[in-house]
């Protein structure tokens, strides 16, 4: 069995406890090596009862199902809403973790269900419907329970149907077996003047384990540790070094930002003050809602019309996009914080249950909207520029830029080089807009881009090197062949 080095306090370590001189720790290796007493300086042990995971909720099928199966949120509650119109599975789009007391006398019925399927559910011979665990409990339900089979006997599945209730067969399986119990051995060793520290364990009882299987971080493994008192003298078998490099934070999937949006606390400073009251909100979105949110952020298109996405998808991965960053940029911080919905959420359930005035919380929102649109007031958003774009017939440097005018309720087209105007009368040029594409016409005479204006018979067309007009027929000029 091994043990890890415990640095003194005179050892320099950075915030996460990691020795960063490499000369300083093989000085010390070079120290330990040269001596011989190892003696247990102490030695804790206690038993540790772990109860099985609770049921699903929507949103911790959602995170397993994209982690075991690479399923989208979407997929998932698609999948889930099918199994439940199906009758197969309780109402999908649930917040809660725990099923009502009065639901236990079920248990029978859909375990015995369970066991006489075939192996989309493992081991339901040894579970028993006698236990009752903490998931049954009447005081931590919300609006609808937790995701559970309804002892309906599925047939004809899908594959996704057929993973999505498996899971949430075995996670209602696993509250009738008993819990997981083992014994851990906490241990210190002393090296002269150096302390180590290791723990092991010993299984006493399997319990659920027996069902859902235990992840094991590979990198470290559990020990099986022989029996220790203090002031046993241990045979050193060697030293080693490891010698790692820090990677940044691992890219979100959609099951790990699920995660992380209904947990959003996680992501606020430590001294916050609204870290600790965010842990009673929902967090961003609510379940029935995280998968559109993600949905929209990658989507390319909007009711069959083409748009920019916030993210995109390499392998499981969510990477923002440059127009993604660029509108982050360019929106108040206020709206973008991890915690501010998740506060807006806080606010709502205090004025729900009386502790704060609604007439307080709009005030608020309003200096919100008012901050928000100063900031917005004063900065101009960068729009990214298209494959297809049309170069600007003026200048030949910048490209023709859609946009939207509320006073005369539509489109039109502007060169995205600020400094561009036309050169015979130095004023910007404006184009109509043509079912998404700018209308640019040029005077047969001189070849000068024509500017379109209004006049008192009408629109009409103007070239303003040669004077020339031209009548205005369906938003084109009339050029005579």
């Amino acid at each position: 069995f091994t043990a890890k080095y415990t640095p003194s306090a005179t050892i320099s370590t950075d915030e996460e406890g990691r020795v960063l001189d490499k000369k300083l720790l093989q000085a010390m290796k070079l120290k330990i090596d040269h001596t011989d007493d190892v003696v247990v300086s102490d030695v804790e042990k206690k038993t540790v009862t772990q109860q099985p995971p609770l049921p699903f909720s929507l949103d911790t099928l959602q995170i397993e199902a994209n982690k075991v199966y690479g399923l989208s949120p979407k997929d998932t509650l698609d999948t889930v809403q099918s199994l439940y119109e199906k009758k197969i599975v309780s109402y999908p789009r649930s917040d809660c973790n725990y099923i009502p007391a009065s639901q236990h006398g079920d248990a029978k019925k859909i375990i015995g269900m369970l066991a006489s399927g075939d192996e989309l559910v493992p081991m339901t011979d040894a579970a028993d419907p006698g236990i009752s665990g903490k998931a049954f409990d009447d005081a931590k339900i919300t609006a609808h329970h937790a995701i559970i089979p309804t002892g309906e006997k599925p047939t004809g599945l899908t594959e996704n149907e057929q993973n999505i209730f498996g899971m949430i067969a075995k996670r209602y399986l696993v509250q009738f077996y008993k819990p997981f119990v083992f014994e851990k051995t906490s241990y210190k060793l002393a090296v002269g003047d150096e302390i180590f520290v290791g723990s092991g364990r010993e299984i006493l009882e399997l319990g659920f384990r027996v069902v859902e299987k235990e992840e094991q971080d590979a990198k470290e493994p559990v020990l099986s540790v022989p029996t220790l008192s203090v002031g046993d003298a241990i045979g050193k078998q060697g030293t080693s070094i490891t010698e790692k490099k820090t990677t940044p934070p691992k890219r979100f999937t959609e099951g790990t930002l699920i995660a992380a949006m209904t947990n959003i606390w996680r992501f606020v400073a430590a001294d916050n003050p609204n870290r600790e009251k965010l842990k009673e909100t929902k967090g961003i979105g609510t379940p029935a809602t995280r998968d559109t949110i993600i949905a929209e952020l990658l989507a390319t298109e909007n009711k069959g019309k083409p748009i920019e996405a916030c993210l995109t998808k390499k392998k499981k991965e969510l990477i923002p996009t440059d127009f993604g960053i660029k509108l982050i940029e360019n929106v108040a911080p206020s709206l973008t914080l991890p915690d501010a919905t998740a506060e807006m959420e806080f606010s709502l359930s205090e004025i729900a249950a009386g502790k704060k005035s609604m007439t307080a919380y709009i005030d608020e929102i309003i200096d919100v909207v008012n901050d928000n649109i100063r900031f917005a007031e004063a900065r101009e958003f960068p729009l990214v520029e298209s494959e297809d774009a049309v170069p600007c017939p003026i200048c030949g440097k910048g490209t023709l830029l859609k946009k939207f005018s509320p006073k005369l309720q539509k489109h039109f087209y502007i060169c995205s080089d600020e400094s561009c105007v036309l050169p015979e009368d130095g004023r910007k040029m404006f184009y109509e807009d043509d079912k998404g594409k700018p209308i640019v016409e040029h005077c047969p005479s001189c070849r000068t881009v024509l500017r379109r204006l209004n006049g008192k018979n009408g629109p009409f067309w103007l070239c303003a090197k040669c004077s020339k007009t031209y009548n205005d027929k369906h938003g084109h000029p009339e050029l005579k062949k």
